[in-house]
């Protein structure tokens, strides 16, 4: 009787120490950076900072709804009004288990953003799994808040970690600039 505990743990240990994500029970399959206007407290979904093609620069005009007059399926250099920026993040995460209490305790999820001119952390959050999953949801998201940003291009990092072992990651870059 005693030998089968020890198995199942030595499965469970093996499975989560393993090198590729596919053996981790929670995975990071997207990350999605949006603006956020906190006059309105309305999140642009439409609207992608990772985006390369999109111009993000910081200017000093007056603050908008985060749409262009003339173009509204479009973000405007405007857009970004001065020293009010906040950034919306969402991590996208996939479960093998659709029974959150099932995860181990030490399952996390880290979320950061780094300064890509001073390689600082900006902005953190650690979250234990299982607070956080859906119970019977396979696809779940998570939400990261960065205040003030917009001057600096960010580099948005999102892993799943067990005893502080990367299980699995995805990172991307917000291309924030500051201009006139």
């Amino acid at each position: 009787m005693s030998a089968m505990p020890s198995v199942t743990i030595l499965l469970l240990s093996t499975a989560l120490l393993g090198s590729s994500a596919a053996s981790a029970p929670v995975s990071v399959v997207a990350i999605q950076a949006m603006p956020y206007y906190p006059s309105t407290g309305n999140i642009r979904r439409s609207t992608d900072l990772f985006d390369r093609r999109l111009a993000l620069r910081n200017v000093v005009i007056t603050p908008s709804d985060g749409v262009d007059p003339l173009h509204r399926d479009r973000i405007a250099d405007w857009d970004i009004p001065f020293g009010t920026t906040v950034t919306y993040i969402e991590a996208e995460l996939d479960s093998k288990e659709l029974d959150p209490t099932k995860f181990p305790r030490d399952l996390r999820i880290e979320m950061q953003a780094t300064s890509l001119n001073t390689r600082h952390a900006v902005g953190k959050q650690v979250i234990v799994a299982s607070s956080v999953a859906p119970s019977g949801i396979r696809r779940w998201r998570i939400p990261f808040v960065l205040y003030g940003t917009g001057c600096e291009p960010l580099r948005i990092s999102v892993r799943v970690t067990y005893r502080e072992k990367s299980l699995s990651s995805l990172s991307n870059t917000i291309p924030f600039s500051c201009r006139e």
